[in-house]
């Protein structure tokens, strides 16, 4: 009981010392004769070493004990548990400590200049400072390991105002970390210098199918694949990078990381949701599907139907299933699923089952093309092993002859790369349409043409 008693006098006269210190009063500036008279005798000093407490300059942190209140052990020694200035049992008078462009290592018992083996000073990341420009850095000693270790104090005469020990809060400046990426000619080229504490290498998040960079620095249009440490690519980064770190004498052992990058082209996401196809879905984004997608009760995107996809799904040979959207936009110059698929997209290894498109209105635009899947597929686009099945196309809309085309699946009537089967192309009921429809029954394929 005593020993929780010590540490809350000693908490309290810590708090004295930074009121004081806030206040305006010197660095130092404690009521020392009146805690020597009430036997709070022994100090300890905690020294920021150019850090701050609580953000703030100037700010100090010194706890007292009194010793008629400690316990002692065979020796006759009194023995204090000390707390960090930031322990959570101080309550509101804990204080964090941190410094600019460092990370703290802990309190150490000695600190001194660091030097070489011949005296020549050394700056905080062990070079010379006559070649690096930099200050003179430090290296401490003797850990304090709040856990285990106690402040071991003889019999004898103390005053408050001369510290028994000071602890040095140790700081080691942060890593730098060089980002490399692979050029076209197999070389590599610096895109980013970042000073960190450490890095998190990239992950999928799976409820957003975004990728989470934790911080690690982006190319634009680009998607994360890898990290290594050599530039082979042989030492894959999987966990978080930090450099070493000599915590007997304080000091950072690494100043320089190279991290050796790749990257894939276009943004790209890994779909396992049909919520997440439809949050995520952009004109020009990328899709890896990991799972089928049943878009039951969710709107279709507005801009894949009417825009021009530049993007490209990995579909890994899942389905879209149970799609509806209605064309009602007669200012749009293509439809479908896809306003038109565009050079350089791609899709791929996709099933579309049960697609229920309604073209409602349809172009005052020249030019204009219109297809359950897409109006008008590029001939610099991809599509492989891309199936329509059990779907309809339904014209609903007064649809008279312009300068515009109808497809079943595109509106240009390209369908290379594609296979349909049960596919409906038909006239809602109360439709104005000068259209013959005619569908081959040896093929199924279906011929939409205008009527003069």
């Amino acid at each position: 009981m005593k020993t929780t008693n010590i540490k809350l006098i000693a908490i309290l006269a810590a708090m004295l010392t930074v009121l004081c210190t806030l206040a305006g009063c010197s660095q130092w500036e404690l009521p020392y004769e009146e805690l020597n008279r009430e036997g709070y005798t022994v100090s300890v000093r905690f020294d920021p070493c150019g850090g701050a407490f609580a953000n703030t300059e100037n700010v100090q942190v010194v706890d007292t004990f009194k010793l008629a209140d400690a316990k002692t052990d065979t020796s006759g020694n009194y023995q204090l548990k000390l707390l960090t200035p930031d322990d959570s049992r101080r309550g509101d008078r804990a204080f964090s400590i941190s410094k600019n462009g460092c990370f703290f290592a802990g309190w150490y018992r000695e600190c001194s200049l660091r030097t070489d083996a011949s005296g020549n000073p050394l700056d905080a990341y062990g070079r010379p400072t006559s070649e690096s420009g930099l200050e003179q850095g430090y290296t401490y000693s003797g850990r304090w390991n709040f856990e285990t270790d106690t402040l071991s104090v003889p019999e004898g005469d103390y005053s408050s105002a001369e510290p028994f020990l000071t602890l040095y809060a140790a700081w080691i400046p942060y890593f730098n970390f060089e980002f490399y990426v692979q050029n076209a000619e197999g070389g590599f080229d610096l895109y980013k210098s970042e000073q960190l504490i450490s890095l998190d290498i990239p992950a999928w998040d799976l409820n957003s199918g975004k990728l989470n960079m934790n911080f690690f620095p982006e190319i634009a249009g680009k998607t994360f694949v890898g990290a290594y440490l050599d530039k082979e690519m042989t030492l894959p980064v999987t966990e978080t990078l930090s450099g070493d770190i000599d915590y007997e004498h304080g000091i950072g052992a690494t100043e320089k990381i190279c991290v050796y990058t790749k990257f894939a082209e276009g943004e790209w996401y890994r779909i396992s949701t049909a919520e997440q196809f439809v949050k995520n879905s952009k004109l020009g984004g990328c899709y890896y599907i990991e799972s089928d997608l049943d878009f039951t009760g969710l709107n279709w995107s507005a801009a894949l139907a009417g825009g021009a996809f530049t993007g490209k799904i990995e579909g890994n040979g899942h389905k879209f299933s149970n799609i509806t959207f209605i064309q009602a936009d007669n200012s749009k110059t293509g439809g479908g699923l896809f306003g038109s698929i565009s050079s350089g997209a791609s899709i791929r290894g996709v099933s579309f089952e049960n697609i229920k498109y309604t073209l409602a209105a349809g172009s005052r635009m020249q030019a204009a093309h219109f297809g359950l899947l897409c109006g008008q597929l590029s001939a610099d686009a991809t599509l492989d092993a891309v199936s329509v099945t059990s779907s309809e196309f339904i014209i609903s809309g007064d649809i008279y002859p312009q300068e515009y085309s109808l497809g079943a699946l595109v509106g240009n009537g390209d369908n290379r790369g594609m296979s349909l089967s049960g596919i409906t192309v038909k006239l809602a009921e109360g439709a104005e349409a000068k259209l013959s429809i005619v569908t081959d029954p040896a093929t199924g394929e279906i011929t939409l043409t205008f009527l003069n």
